[in-house]
């Protein structure tokens, strides 16, 4: 229990400073509280130092005897201070600190104000009933904040697990990262993740060698370290007793139930014939393929949170998710996770094209005679697209590709929209393209400085402003008006012809295909 002993009212003009005795050293079970009602500030001690702005509320630590309140030199500095005693001397010692939300106490700090000088057995109860609340409102912050370290200190050795598996990782060594004691840690751990730390870390370094195995032909030996087991022995046991069969048979298995992570990943699929469990997607096509693939491919959009999509993904246990290798760093974060539950299958994205992709897919799905099947289809739609459009655009006829994001103008190369004009159809980009593509067959694209633009200059201009991406529209009207768009468009540019992102953006089989349809009715049409 604690007992009222006073409350003052205090304003410091900017700049100024005010020393506060609290006599806590001289034996005095004493405590103060200091409550920020406008401006702001700093208290020192002697070893110490606290911001306090308005809305925040500091509380004594213990064996302090005086404390300085320094206001800052742009504002006065105004603060309610509480002195209170403690009635029982066994109790525990309130934990000192800053909490930097403090409004519910406001009312409770102006009543006591108002009580502070009312006289009877009525306003001593009044005053110690509100003081005895402000304490445990203070102890239950107290007690959340703690609380709210010990998970994020858990959290942290989650992270790090995901990233250093490999290593003689155990729960005492974690235990001991996150400074708890390892029943704390433990229960800790399993309210984080629904798991024990030593399950996790089993999963984590399975998947991983499932990784290894679907990726190359690595003997075990030179597995197993890589994925945190002492040797291929120890692997091929645990790999057993956990999957019911051994790694060779794992290596040589298809798989059958997976997700992807990424558009051309989906893309891939669908053309295998392969409907995967789930598919995470960009939000600009998540309205269109949730609709146009229905099924029993669970879609979610990346827009979600990361907690619902990995929680999607952890219902359906697909046996591995693909993705692209050229994930940022969210991604990254988001695919370590689902280890815990999946292999994944990183796909290379900028070092091979799209047919590449899909026959190391095929491959990996056991799809070989769907893929030729597609690829006959595809071959055949291919020429009989290209035959009708050389009718239409002669061969030394140019087409450039310009694609206006914030940053500015991209001209492409063969990718997405590139591929299926310069390689699949055979037209002629603008010599400075030509030229990069001689250098480098997978070239994708690359930012043009305004004066660049003259340069790619053709006879056919193709116009895409991502508009999903805040800030294109007014990168292409800054362009659209410039002395280099107009030194372009005099340079025997014939035609201005402007496409849609939704259509030719997509990079996989099922894109691709489509954009042949598209490119019939660009240039025949017109």
């Amino acid at each position: 229990m604690y007992a009222y002993v006073s409350m003052e009212r205090h304003t410091i003009q900017a700049g100024g400073s005010m020393s506060l005795d609290i006599g806590l050293s001289a034996g005095q079970e004493r405590n103060v509280m200091i409550l920020g009602h406008s401006g702001s500030g700093d208290l020192h001690s002697s070893d110490q130092c606290w911001s306090l702005g308005k809305g925040a509320a500091w509380m004594s630590p213990r064996r302090l005897d005086v404390v300085s309140l320094c206001a800052a030199s742009h504002d006065e500095w105004s603060v309610s201070v509480l002195t209170f005693r403690t009635l029982d001397p066994a109790s525990e010692p309130l934990i000192g600190g800053v909490e930097q939300t403090a409004e519910r106490v406001y009312p409770l700090f102006s009543e006591l104000q108002a009580l502070d000088h009312a006289v009877g057995g009525a306003a001593r109860l009044e005053r110690s009933i509100r003081v005895q609340q402000i304490v445990l409102w203070w102890m239950t912050r107290r007690q959340l904040s703690e609380q709210q370290s010990a998970e994020d200190a858990v959290l942290e050795t989650i992270r790090y697990a995901q990233r250093q598996f490999a290593e003689p990782l155990t729960k005492q060594t974690l235990a001991r990262r996150a400074g708890l004691s390892l029943a704390h840690y433990y229960a800790l751990f399993h309210k984080l993740t629904g798991v024990g730390p030593a399950e996790y870390l089993a999963s984590l370094r399975i998947n991983r060698a499932k990784e290894l195995l679907l990726h190359n032909n690595l003997p075990l030996h030179e597995v197993a370290p890589m994925a945190g087991f002492k040797d291929g022995w120890y692997l091929s046991r645990r790999f057993k007793q956990r999957t019911g069969m051994t790694p060779t048979r794992f290596r040589s298995s298809k798989l059958t139930q997976v997700a992807a992570y990424s558009s051309p990943c989906y893309g891939h699929l669908l053309a295998l014939g392969v409907e995967p469990v789930a598919a995470v997607v960009p939000d600009w096509q998540y309205s269109q393929t949730r609709f146009q693939h229905a099924g029993a491919t669970r879609m979610i959009s990346q827009t979600e949170s990361e907690e619902r999509r990995l929680e999607a993904l952890a219902l359906l246990r697909p046996e591995a998710a693909f993705c692209l290798d050229a994930l940022q760093e969210e991604g990254q974060s988001f695919m370590a996770q689902v280890r815990t539950f999946a292999p994944t299958v990183e796909i290379p994205w900028m070092s091979m094209d799209w047919l590449a992709q899909l026959e190391r897919i095929a491959q990996l799905c056991g799809r070989a005679s769907a893929l030729q099947s597609w690829m006959d289809r595809y071959e055949q739609r291919r020429a009989q697209t290209a035959q009708l459009i050389r009718k239409q655009v002669g061969e030394s006829e140019t087409v450039a590709i310009l694609v206006f994001r914030p940053e500015g103008c991209c001209v492409y190369g063969v990718r997405n929209v590139g591929y299926v004009l310069y390689r699949a159809l055979g037209l002629t980009p603008p010599a400075p393209v030509a030229e990069r593509l001689r250098r480098d067959s997978l070239f994708h694209s690359r930012l043009l400085a305004p004066a660049e633009l003259p340069a790619y200059a053709a006879d056919r201009i193709l116009v895409m402003i991502r508009e999903e991406l805040p800030g294109s529209r007014h990168s292409y009207e800054q362009l659209r008006h410039s002395s280099a768009w107009e030194d372009m468009m005099n340079r025997g540019v014939k035609q201005v012809q402007y496409i849609k992102s939704a259509e030719w953006l997509g990079y996989d089989p099922s894109s691709i295909y489509a954009q042949l349809g598209h490119a019939e009715r660009l240039f025949i049409s017109d």
